[in-house]
């Protein structure tokens, strides 16, 4: 039900954005579809708390930060779609080094196995 969760909210975004419908000039169209997307899948995992990208579970930083960076990108918005991407750039570094943080052998920081 999380997941089904954001195709209640899409009908309102495609009111506020014409272009979502296709309608409109064709680079309006390709913007707003395109920022559609990546915000369905920011917000699909910002609500099943978990980080399909990095393969494990979302923390609670990690959820806000895909939330908030998914609304802004549905809003008909230049400013809202700039600080949307700059959220997802911001996430997908800390995933980054995060991942590269855990994947060290764990022989170099002095554990046995």
């Amino acid at each position: 039900m999380r997941l089904g969760s954001i195709l209640f909210v899409l009908p309102f975004f495609f009111v506020l954005n014409p272009s979502l419908i296709l309608q409109g000039e064709i680079e309006s169209i390709i913007v707003s579809v395109s920022t559609a997307m990546v915000s369905i899948v920011m917000l699909s995992c910002a609500s099943e708390r978990y980080l399909y990208i990095f393969n494990r579970p979302a923390r609670d930083r990690e959820t806000l930060m895909l939330a908030v960076g998914g609304l802004c990108l549905l809003s008909p918005n230049v400013l809202a779609d700039i600080a949307g991407f700059v959220i997802l750039i911001g996430f997908v570094l800390l995933g980054i080094k995060s991942r590269a943080g855990s994947s060290a052998d764990p022989a170099e920081k002095g554990f046995k196995i």
